[in-house]
């Protein structure tokens, strides 16, 4: 009988761009999830470099999967609107299959922090703590150019360049 090969799943807590941007990722992976991350970017542009860096050119594409809230960390250079996160994936090169965002929040801690409490239920609290959850795949196209990538240090570089260049510095 033959031996049925098992996908490859991983997960790593750390920094992102420290574990992910070393040039032997290139091209690892033929799909990512990821959850309660896109928002968590100092710089949005490296985040998505990144992601080309990691999957793997292919002429059927590999796929970034997405689901959580934009709600930019306190410390993020650029602070994209959802419209304007999308144009940056697209003109990076994805092509987005899926793009929603809820119309429904979702309680970050419990269902009644989302502020949809029953009203014949006494409140937990009065302050609630809720989000709209961007949900998208999108697909890594394969450019042509593959062959001969921009380093991606190089790739890094003009992306803080283009937050100091947002923060007129």
């Amino acid at each position: 009988a033959a031996r049925r090969t098992l996908p490859n799943l991983s997960y790593t807590v750390g920094d992102f761009i420290a574990t992910y941007s070393s040039p032997a990722k290139r091209g690892k992976f033929d799909a990512i999830a990821t959850s309660f991350f896109v928002d968590t970017a100092a710089n949005v542009y490296e985040y998505v470099a990144i992601m080309k860096h990691l999957l793997r050119s292919s002429p059927e594409g590999s796929v970034w999967i997405n689901v959580g809230p934009i709600q930019w960390h306190p410390c993020a250079l650029l602070r994209p609107t959802v419209d304007e996160f999308r144009d940056i994936l697209t003109a990076s090169g994805f092509e987005l299959l899926k793009w929603e965002v809820s119309t429904e929040a979702v309680g970050y801690r419990h269902p009644d922090d989302a502020g949809t409490m029953d009203p014949s239920s006494p409140p937990r609290k009065t302050r609630c703590e809720s989000y709209r959850p961007l949900r998208f795949v999108a697909v890594k196209k394969c450019d042509g150019y593959e062959d001969e990538p921009l380093p991606l240090h190089m790739a890094i570089d003009y992306c803080e360049y283009l937050g100091r260049l947002a923060w007129g510095k």
